[in-house]
């Protein structure tokens, strides 16, 4: 009798750690198996206190996750509110203005902005990946609005110091300056121009330094040295050409698929293709391999461009349309025209297309301008 009481101890004990593991399912199983060994009274009792022990583990994960998912939230509220205000920029600042691009191969639009996605295997809780995420639609609404670039300036450049070194941060920060240097080339504010791109390339060499491997690093650093050099001499134009077209180049080796990038490699040989027989001559002078290319080239990019973002901006339509005129294909270039005048006008730079492209219209297809 000793040695069955010792088995029935074992066999409850079993049961016990089976239910504390599984819940309330194996437990009442096991509950049953219990009842047909006899002592009904305490294996029933057994079965009441796993059925309850079952209940508060339910209600401890329910708190659980109610905690979490507040923990959650509170870190997006806070997030959003992370905003602070600008001081001596804001004196400036008018609301909802918009930028005047002009034609030099390093300008670029917000079309490249929407292909500038968080590219991090961080958890989705992660706060500076949700900071990251936010930015680059701050990113986008700041080409148009001078106040939000400014709060977006100061903000990037607290967050730099906060996360030294992270790439990410880095070249965010740099495409914010070169906004911020746009809204005041449009005022005519030279020294203001060139003070926000020059510490805008001071950002994306400090990303570039971080990794080497990031596309946006190099595209931005491209974008805004080729900027700077409107205020240059002319062996630093040239040699700065020679910069811009070298980091477009790694930045597409890197990134394959991004249309803007085709683009910003059409404008910069559209532009040396246009280059007068005395630039030629002074870039050769000054360099062992002056920069050669050609329309032909130029048009290949821009259909590069086209084919991976179909109707994708404005921008990009004319681009065409100019090649086409410059090799005396006046059809496809009115055809191209036609295509980009149906278009709407979404970012700032489309205005600017539009009253181009009108010209260009009342010059090759006036009836157009009427339908």
């Amino acid at each position: 009798r000793s040695a069955l009481l010792m088995e029935g101890s074992k066999i409850r004990w079993i049961a016990f750690c089976a239910g504390l593991g599984t819940g309330y399912a194996l437990g009442l199983g096991t509950y049953k198996w219990l009842w047909s060994q006899g002592d009904s009274r305490l294996t029933v009792s057994l079965a009441n206190s796993l059925q309850a022990l079952t209940l508060e583990i339910s209600r401890l994960r329910q708190t659980l996750g109610e905690a979490a998912s507040q923990v959650r939230e509170e870190r997006r509220v806070s997030l959003r509110s992370e905003r602070i205000p600008s001081s001596t920029n804001k004196k400036e600042v008018g609301g909802g203005s918009e930028v005047e691009e002009d034609d030099e191969f390093y300008e670029v639009g917000s079309e490249g902005s929407q292909e500038e996605r968080l590219e991090l295997s961080s958890s989705s809780e992660d706060p500076l990946k949700e900071f990251l995420e936010e930015t680059d639609l701050s990113l986008q609404e700041a080409m148009s609005n001078e106040e939000k670039c400014s709060e977006l300036v100061e903000l990037l450049c607290q967050k730099v110091k906060q996360y030294p070194g992270n790439v990410e941060v880095l070249w965010r920060a740099g495409a914010a300056f070169h906004h911020q240097s746009a809204f005041h080339k449009q005022r005519s504010n030279t020294d203001n121009e060139v003070k926000f791109l020059e510490e805008g390339v001071q950002f994306t060499e400090k990303a570039l330094e971080a990794d080497e491997s990031c596309s946006h690093a190099h595209k931005w650093h491209a974008i805004l040295t080729g900027a700077s050099l409107a205020h240059k001499g002319i062996q630093d134009r040239i040699a700065g050409g020679y910069k811009f077209k070298e980091h477009i180049d790694r930045a597409i080796q890197l990134k394959p698929d991004e249309a803007n990038l085709y683009h910003l490699l059409g404008r910069w040989q559209f532009e040396v293709a246009g280059l007068s027989w005395l630039e030629r001559k002074a870039a050769g002078a000054l360099f062992a391999t002056p920069p050669t290319s050609t329309y032909e080239e130029a048009l290949e990019n821009f259909k590069k461009a086209e084919e991976l973002k179909p109707n994708g901006w404005k921008s990009n339509l004319l681009w065409l349309a100019k090649c086409y005129l410059k090799l005396q294909n006046e059809y496809k270039a009115v055809e191209w025209m036609q295509n980009a005048w149906c278009m709407q006008n979404v970012i700032p730079e489309d205005r600017d297309v539009t009253e181009e492209l009108r010209k260009l219209l009342t010059q090759y297809s006036p009836s157009t301008l009427s339908q």
